[in-house]
């Protein structure tokens, strides 16, 4: 009874520290009415990811019957708790992202309507399939589950083998976006909370090994041999994309984080300097 509950604790917390850790950054942005020095394919990216995680987790779940590595069968109360990691995740970075839309700099509005349409793309070989899967299983339209199992198979096939790595590309490009933004200006960016980087760098490593544990693996199995590539390459494709998503994000808001903070030391010591001779 314990082995279950305790694991399952955990996911909530998790789950409550990952709704936590935005609040610094949308704060932010609500109170100062500004995104200016955000980029927006910094975010856009982001929540590609969470839409990737969102849209494979609820493929899963509506796959007839099919057994996998990331959830169990029958469905037990830690699957549920992991889907409602990934929609939290999702939710939480469209309100992000809808906030750097709407406080954008009114030189952004052709940039704006790009990033939409990409986003909107991105939904239509993601949540929008699932959500027609899930239909037809809610509905029941058919007692003959074959054609809603091959649809799931070949949705779920072109994530993995393809889908994975492209938006695991995507999330490392999204810290070189907004490194790239940061560097851009001569002091911290004003619509950037530093204490939201800090935190979610701290938070999402923290979600990202939590995930390690969350889902099942055979990794007695793999230390048995010699880690190859292909042995890398199926844990990614199977579980470890959700670890890697999460890891990178934590892992680069760090990065910024450290960035940011250099950029503010040099912009106070630059200050400090124009304004030592009126001094003396």
């Amino acid at each position: 009874m314990l082995d279950r509950l305790l694991p399952n604790l955990l996911s909530v917390i998790v789950l409550f520290v990952t709704s936590i850790s935005f609040l610094p950054q949308l704060t932010h942005i609500w109170t100062k009415k500004t995104s200016s020095g955000i980029s927006l394919y910094y975010v856009l990216f982001n929540l590609i990811s969470a839409t990737e995680q969102l849209a494979v987790c609820i493929g899963l779940f509506v796959t007839p019957d099919k057994p996998d590595l990331f959830l169990h069968r029958p469905i037990i109360v830690t699957d549920w708790l992991n889907l409602c990691q990934v929609i939290v995740l999702w939710i939480l970075f469209l309100v992000y992202f809808a906030s750097c839309l709407r406080f954008a700099p009114e030189n952004h509005n052709g940039r704006n309507k790009h990033v939409i349409g990409i986003y909107i793309s991105f939904l239509l070989i993601s949540l929008v399939p699932v959500f027609f899967f899930a239909a037809c299983l809610i509905k029941g339209a058919t007692t003959n589950k074959e054609p809603l199992r091959w649809l799931t198979a070949l949705f779920l096939g072109f994530h993995s083998l393809y889908a994975t790595y492209i938006v695991a590309l995507l999330t490392f490009a999204a810290i070189y976006y907004q490194a790239r933004e940061i560097s851009s200006h001569l002091a911290p960016p004003p619509g950037l909370s530093v204490a939201g980087l800090a935190v979610q760098f701290m938070v999402f490593c923290l979600v990202s090994v939590s995930w390690v544990f969350r889902v099942s693996f055979p990794y007695d199995e793999i230390a048995l041999h010699r880690i190859s590539l292909q042995a890398l390459a199926t844990w990614f494709t199977t579980v470890g994309w959700v670890v890697v998503y999460n890891g990178v994000y934590g892992l680069g808001q760090g990065l910024l984080f450290w960035l940011v903070m250099r950029q503010g030391s040099r912009a106070w010591a630059s200050n400090e300097g124009e304004t030592r001779p009126l001094l003396r």
